[in-house]
């Protein structure tokens, strides 16, 4: 009787380890991606303290993601964006935007800085995602193509559940 309900106790809780766990975790799925931004220019505002000038924007633009069945579908982006140029020119920059396909949306939130040479960068998807983008999930890098077209690329790893 006692190897019993010690059996039947450890059979339970092994039962509600695998429950508890859910599904096993999806496989990150790279989806390398470009688009491009622009600023509203009735929305820029700008200042400097201390030799440090800090810029404000709307922006509006096109953004490519990759869906779970593989397709690459083009969407529109809208934002807001804030920017830290130092005294010696380097850049701190943080966003947060929307990316509107088909009707559904997904909201991302990124930064990135530049010091000389150096750019690092950081995007990641907030949220559960709207319509045709529901359930997607990612984080990756970006980085500027081509400064005065505003044009982008990035890699963004997708969880697709």
């Amino acid at each position: 009787m006692f190897a019993f309900r010690r059996l039947s106790t450890l059979a339970a809780a092994g039962l509600m380890t695998l429950l508890l766990a859910g599904p096993a975790a999806a496989k990150p799925v790279a989806c390398v991606g470009a688009g491009w931004v622009a600023p509203d220019p009735a929305t820029i505002t700008t200042r400097t303290a201390d030799g440090v000038t800090f810029v404000k924007f709307e922006f509006f633009g096109e953004h490519s993601l990759c869906l779970a069945d593989g397709t690459e579908v083009s969407g529109t982006l809208a934002g807001q964006l804030w920017q830290r140029v130092g005294k010696n020119g380097s850049i701190k920059m943080r966003f947060n935007e929307t990316l509107s396909v088909d009707g559904g949306t997904l909201n991302y939130r990124g930064n990135a800085t530049l010091n000389g040479a150096s750019w690092r960068s950081h995007v990641r998807t907030v949220g559960v995602g709207t319509g045709a983008l529901a359930g997607i999930h990612g984080q990756g890098t970006f980085s500027p193509v081509d400064p005065v077209t505003g044009a982008f690329a990035d890699e963004i790893f997708y969880v697709y559940r």
